[in-house]
């Protein structure tokens, strides 16, 4: 992709060895233009692939013994296209899962009042420190902790009742606990802590069925002193494609396919994928 060729000879400059960089916007759909958001850096995309799918009707001749064709009409032509991403942000886990992307305060920041975990716990098991609103709080002190034997009104002792997962704001009850057993009730109260992180990011999947997007490829081509070509998808309606590994030996990677479509308002014209490249780019 090095733009036209004017000499009516082959040029080496003309091969291209595939790198890139992909960004998404949201398609405004009363302009046909990105919106005011602006475009997303995806970050590190390991494969892009474009297919051009046609439909196509022939017309064969019964005329004499052999039929032969002598006509074909293309019908439809469709650009579909694949890629895959390798940087798990939210936003990419987001489009991924037809999702939408949040930030929740975290409760450990202003502390809560004891809320029941459980009324009836099993020893050996984990439980969610969350506050009365169902809120995980993470980034947990440990001394900030109370976690209580409800009952019996009776303080539980880390390290002999209890431990914590202070990353993830868990509590694990020993099942050799001496100051709660199966079936009572635990409690947790938290202690306002200043320190710790005042949001979580969250990725709130299967909210929405299709999100009109604009999608940009920019290919940097090694091949030629690194010459770079803008791809244009002018609205696109993207969806997950594959697998996603969340454990194995290789890079996890998130595999994404869609279908480019027509848009008429952005420029009052139709257009589908624009392809742009200068002497200087």
């Amino acid at each position: 992709m090095s733009g036209s060729n004017t000499t009516g000879l082959p040029q080496t400059k003309d091969y291209s060895l595939g790198r890139g960089k992909l960004y998404i916007a949201k398609l405004n759909t009363a302009t046909g233009k990105p919106d005011a958001s602006g475009w997303r850096d995806v970050g590190n995309v390991p494969a892009f692939n474009t297919t051009v799918n046609v439909e196509e009707l022939l017309h064969q001749s019964s005329q004499s013994g052999l039929k032969v064709t002598d006509k074909r009409v293309v019908t439809s032509q469709t650009v579909d296209f694949s890629f895959s991403m390798d940087e798990t942000s939210s936003q990419n886990m987001a489009l991924y899962f037809s999702g939408d992307t949040a930030l929740v305060t975290n409760p450990a920041v202003a502390g809560f009042t004891a809320v029941s975990l459980s009324t009836s716990v099993k020893l050996g098991r984990w439980y969610d420190i969350v506050n009365a609103s169902g809120v995980r709080a993470v980034d947990i002190d440990p001394t900030k902790v109370t976690a209580k034997e409800v009952a019996g009104n009776t303080t539980l002792v880390l390290g002999t009742d209890y431990k914590l997962d202070t990353k993830m704001g868990r509590i694990f009850l020993f099942s050799t606990a001496t100051n709660i057993a199966d079936g009572e009730e635990l409690s947790v109260a938290l202690t306002a802590d200043a320190g710790a992180s005042a949001q979580l990011d969250q990725v709130k999947a299967l909210t929405k069925s299709a999100e009109q997007l604009v999608l940009k490829f920019i290919s940097e081509n090694p091949a030629n002193n690194d010459q770079q070509v803008e791809l244009e998808f002018h609205s696109v309606t993207l969806s997950a494609d594959g697998d996603l590994s969340l454990i194995g030996d290789d890079w996890t990677t998130m595999q994404i396919k869609g279908t480019a479509q027509q848009e008429t308002l952005g420029t009052g014209s139709a257009r589908t994928l624009t392809i742009t490249t200068h002497a200087n780019a």
